[in-house]
């Protein structure tokens, strides 16, 4: 849907949109944020 660039889902219907765009942008660097992001949950 070109309403919802943010959103895709693959085949099996699973939601791929920042995940996929991250992964592609630099999966290290995005997990090295989220690893040295303090954890306030």
């Amino acid at each position: 849907k070109s309403n919802t660039p943010l959103r895709a889902y693959d085949e099996n219907g699973v939601f791929i949109g920042l995940v996929a765009y991250f992964s592609h942008y630099g999966s290290l660097k995005t997990i090295r944020l989220m690893n040295t992001a303090p954890a306030a949950e």
